[in-house]
């Protein structure tokens, strides 16, 4: 949460007050487990004898996969649920101190006035990850100033951008691009 790890009890209340009301901010500061499919019967009128789900389980990095398995048979309290990894991975980072992250800020300074760049944790699924565990640096850079209401529509319904951000975000590709290969 804070770069040094620590967060007064009062600044931390308010992260996570605002987390309560943000289910993107949420998501990012706490594991979440979301059911992905269900299978069960294929007759209207029969119970069925077995039932399957998946759950898709984001965790936090600092978060062993062992422990959270265990804490969420504890939850479920079914000795006759069984459980079984479909999927296992372990988050990743990339260094900001390289050349691409140094032309991005500069291509970004330069075409964006009054804007930033700046690492993230995203609850989202990435393959940059296995290039990260290879060691090499891998970034999820999104050239665009995205509004709370266009980042809220990402992989949903009605998933659009700006004619004005898809301009600005061609431009900064562009830029960064054309400086790495020519510098």
């Amino acid at each position: 949460m804070a770069a040094a790890g620590v967060l007064k009890s009062a600044d931390e209340a308010s992260v996570m007050r605002l987390a309560g009301r943000n289910p993107a901010l949420r998501a990012r500061l706490s594991n979440t487990v979301t059911v992905t499919t269900i299978n069960t019967g294929i007759k209207v009128n029969v119970i069925p004898a077995e039932a399957s789900a998946t759950l898709d389980c984001r965790l936090l990095p600092d978060v062993d996969c062992d422990t959270f398995l265990e804490e969420l048979k504890g939850v479920v309290a079914d000795e006759r649920v069984e459980y079984e990894i479909l999927n296992q991975f372990v988050g990743a980072e990339s260094s900001m101190d390289t050349r691409f992250v140094s032309v991005v800020h500069e291509v970004v300074k330069e075409l964006a006035e009054g804007a930033h760049i700046a690492p993230e944790m995203t609850s989202g699924f990435t393959d940059s990850r296995i290039y990260r565990l290879r060691g090499v640096p891998a970034y999820g850079f999104v050239p665009c100033l995205v509004p709370p209401e266009e980042l809220a529509g990402v992989h949903g319904h009605n998933e659009r951008i700006s004619v004005e951000n898809m301009r600005l975000g061609l431009q900064v590709l562009y830029e960064v691009v054309r400086r790495l290969v020519t510098d």
